[in-house]
């Protein structure tokens, strides 16, 4: 079964493409509930990996999995790691997830490069800002939402 590509259209050029997502804990390190939360996520092809806000991991109780580095334009620091489930708005769960912890100002949750090189992924900007991401990964991607 071919999996629908994930695809955002907006009525104007927009600076960031912002998504819903839905995260759940993944595993044994779970001390709160399993109930998803849904939040508003951010592509980002500049972060290595995924993130999800300090709110996001206390509201599904999450025990850390280890620090690691987080580099970032204002320098290096530590973050707690945490493995989660993510479900794309295509309904695509990635699975096992390792989601450093940082305060992200616009949403609740970044969608890294350790997604993004999965699929392919095409943004045109004209006249208005359409985005298109697809798993697996199949070569060119065409400017078609259908």
């Amino acid at each position: 079964m071919k999996v629908k590509p994930v695809v955002e259209c907006f009525d104007k050029v927009v600076r960031d493409i912002q998504s819903e997502l839905v995260v759940v804990g993944s595993g044994e390190r779970i001390v709160g509930n399993r109930t998803p939360v849904v939040v508003k996520a951010i592509w980002d092809t500049g972060a290595y990996g995924s993130v999800i806000s300090p709110r996001v991991a206390q509201e599904l109780g999450l025990m850390p999995v280890g620090v690691k580095p987080i580099q970032t334009a204002n320098g290096t620091y530590e973050a707690y790691a945490y493995v989660v489930d993510m479900m794309l708005p295509n309904k695509l769960v990635i699975r096992g997830v390792e989601g450093s912890e940082s305060d992200l100002k616009v949403c609740d949750a970044s969608i890294g490069m350790d997604i993004i090189s999965m699929g392919d992924m095409k943004i045109t900007n004209k006249p208005t800002t359409k985005f298109i991401f697809r798993i697996p990964s199949e070569g060119d991607v065409p400017l078609v939402t259908d």
